[in-house]
């Protein structure tokens, strides 16, 4: 029997952490050749000042997607996903970038449950 939730249900308490493990699961073990494009982007997250001070001499961005499928399909250069909880918002900075990546020809998405990304990759690599 399968920890995965039922196709309808994400349980609330999960934390986009959480949500973004059983995403990642899900896909290697139904689409495991996309799984090889699959990638995530650890931009989020507390950090000491020295730490913040290197990523940022880095050019890391914020509010760039946290997951990347670099495989094209359905005439998209690839995939750029945002998790969110139920409840979370979407930043400015993560909505600027989600509308620049569109205009250059990528599909992106504000995923909230466990069920709308397995909707959006089942869709997106059947294209």
């Amino acid at each position: 029997m399968s920890h995965l939730p039922a196709p309808n249900a994400t349980p609330p308490q999960w934390t986009e952490a959480r949500l973004g493990q059983e995403c990642g699961t899900w896909l290697n073990r139904h689409h495991r050749d996309a799984y090889a494009h699959f990638a995530h982007v650890p931009n989020g997250g507390l950090r000491t000042s020295r730490e913040a001070t290197a990523l940022k001499s880095q050019h890391v961005s914020p509010g760039y997607p946290d997951y990347l499928l670099d495989l094209p399909r359905g005439g998209y250069h690839g995939l750029r996903i945002e998790l969110k909880t139920p409840t979370g918002r979407v930043a400015p900075e993560q909505a600027d970038w989600l509308a620049r990546l569109t205009a250059a020809g990528f599909r992106c998405a504000v995923i909230r449950s466990l069920p709308a990304f397995i909707e959006l990759l089942t869709d997106y690599l059947a294209a």
